[in-house]
């Protein structure tokens, strides 16, 4: 079949074609999922680009540093002052 590790056969029986198999099968089904999606959001509702729900987790990052950055102001007044 191949060359196998720590075995005594090198023609041992592996999983290996199975393995590799069901890898492609999924890497090309997420594929054909994102050129599909595209598809529609460029040719149907044309409108490419970061979704509503993309640009909401931005804007919550940026508060979220922002608010560390604020409590580590107010952390440090407290400590040095």
């Amino acid at each position: 079949m191949g060359w196998t590790y720590n075995t005594v056969d090198p023609n041992a029986d592996t999983n290996g074609p199975t393995i590799a198999a069901v890898g492609i099968t999924f890497t090309t089904i997420s594929l054909i999922t994102v050129c599909l999606r595209m598809y529609v959001r460029l040719f149907m509702i044309k409108a490419a680009g970061a979704g509503k729900l993309a640009k909401a987790n931005y804007d919550e990052l940026l508060l979220t540093k922002r608010r560390r950055l604020d409590n580590c102001v107010h952390l440090g007044r407290r400590l040095w002052s």
